[in-house]
């Protein structure tokens, strides 16, 4: 069953990313799926991130963090 789930993932990553696969130097595996289906992803240059599980909550910690900076250096241009 995680074999045919990773080769769907697989699919769909590829065709998704076809207009720029060739610019792509390393795709980042995270989440705990990606975690269980990570051995059969059929994905060149794949790396499944330090605790995967806790890896997309990092990931929009550091998003938001980001855009309130953003905002905060708007408003104080603005001013």
């Amino acid at each position: 069953m995680l074999a045919q789930l990773a080769t769907d993932i697989s699919r769909e990553i590829m065709k998704t990313l076809k207009p720029i696969a060739g610019r792509i130097h390393t795709i980042l595996v995270a989440g705990k799926v990606g975690e269980m289906v990570y051995p059969y992803l059929n994905l060149e240059n794949k790396i499944l991130i330090d605790n995967p599980q806790f890896g997309n909550a990092e990931g929009f910690r550091v998003m938001a963090a980001n855009l309130v900076n953003n905002l905060t250096r708007k408003v104080s241009s603005e001013q």
